[in-house]
């Protein structure tokens, strides 16, 4: 009912956040949200499904929310602090090689985001490194940093 596309992506890259299912015209909120080492953030959003129930975020406008207007990528851009956290928290990556994990719930209606009204939900993994690259610190004197390159069994294989 409530999907991810693909589930599993490189950070950088554009998701297709679509529902279905749904009944024709039915008002919905669709909210983001993860639990990072830094803090807790979420986003939501306001749709309207289709006359067949379906919604697509690509192309469906947001009436409401952490933002309006059509906006693929809005669950994403605009996250933000979860209530109780500590002001000025910001969502940062911090070990790379991990993915961030978002999570996704749909609920019934507009603005009631309570456990009680959810209809589906749904994960996706953000990728900050290719499965083909690895990370090596580098120490030489005082020089430090970090080298990325292809892990050896991938050099065979095209790095998209």
């Amino acid at each position: 009912m409530l999907s991810v596309t693909p589930r599993v992506s490189m950070f950088d890259a554009p998701v297709v956040i679509s529902a279905s299912q749904l009944k024709p015209t039915q008002k919905v909120t669709i909210k983001a949200k993860i639990d990072h080492p830094t803090g807790k953030f979420e986003s939501r959003a306001q749709f309207v499904a289709d006359d067949n129930g379906n919604l697509n975020l690509s192309t469906d406008r947001s009436l409401g929310g952490t933002y309006e207007g059509i906006h693929p990528m809005g669950l994403f851009t605009t996250l933000e602090q979860s209530p109780g956290q500590k002001a000025g928290l910001r969502l940062m990556p911090r070990i790379v090689e991990q993915p961030m994990v978002y999570s996704f719930e749909i609920f019934n209606g507009h603005g009631d985001v309570t456990n009680e009204n959810v209809i589906a939900n749904t994960t996706a993994e953000r990728h900050f490194i290719h499965p083909a690259v690895e990370r090596r610190e580098i120490e030489i004197g005082r020089l430090r940093g970090s080298l990325f390159c292809l892990k050896s069994k991938f050099f065979e294989l095209p790095i998209p």
